[in-house]
């Protein structure tokens, strides 16, 4: 009689050792799917803009804060080797990008598509509704007044440069999330850097309003701005 039941007792006994396979096997799908998940949502908060931002002109890549926030007082070096300051935002719109003369890519690409915007809007707006086009330089060692006025200057004659050590500049910046960072290099002297590629823009109280992210295009950076001052007055 033992016999005849043992075949029995085997299969019952694979059959348990099959369904537990299959139940270890679902279970590490679903932690491998909710570790995945997990990082997916890491991965996009590190990348989404801050949480007090929303989403603005869609057409100019635009983001808008819900309200205008103050900066905290800050003092940079303009090209002229004046002060530049909060007082240096009021009074007009600003629109700023933060680079190095050094750059190679994103700057030149931001300043000649400010450029064109700045051309489009010449044409189209009269002189009190111009805005203020500010380069922040992130590389203050090589960038000094003189290498920062040539340069400015050889994209607009009405553009402003500024740029200040690492401690005020961390002032302007902290509020926004602007990164920058000097990459590692063997010769100190001869090293690049890493920062954000946005556009910001500040309204003539100096308060910042809102980003551009790149890339840019000159006809929509006009667009975008044209939208922004109507609608401050409107």
């Amino acid at each position: 009689m033992k016999n005849t039941h043992q075949p029995d007792s085997n299969n019952n006994r694979k059959k348990n050792t099959g369904v537990v396979g299959i139940i270890i096997v679902v279970i590490v799908v679903l932690i491998g799917l909710g570790l995945y998940s997990q990082h997916k949502r890491q991965v996009t908060n590190q990348t989404s803009p801050p949480a007090n931002i929303n989403s603005g002109n869609p057409t100019a890549n635009q983001t808008m804060l819900p309200q205008p926030k103050a900066i905290s007082n800050f003092s940079l070096t303009d090209d002229h080797g004046k002060p530049f300051t909060n007082e240096n935002l009021k009074g007009h719109w600003t629109i700023a990008a933060f680079g190095f003369s050094h750059c190679g890519d994103v700057c030149p690409i931001t300043l000649t598509e400010l450029n064109k915007m700045y051309q489009k809007l010449h044409s189209s707006l009269a002189e009190n509704q111009m805005p203020q086009v500010l380069f922040i330089s992130v590389d203050p060692q090589r960038d000094t007044t003189a290498v920062l006025h040539r340069y400015i200057k050889n994209y607009n004659p009405n553009f402003i440069a500024a740029t200040g050590d690492s401690d005020n500049l961390n002032i302007f910046v902290k509020e926004m999330g602007v990164f920058f960072s000097k990459k590692p290099s063997a010769d100190p002297n001869v090293y690049g850097m890493e920062h954000s590629s946005q556009i910001f823009l500040f309204n003539p109280q100096g308060e910042w309003v809102g980003l551009l992210n790149f890339p840019f295009q000159s006809d929509k950076l006009a667009t975008a701005y044209e939208a922004l001052i109507h609608g401050q007055t409107a």
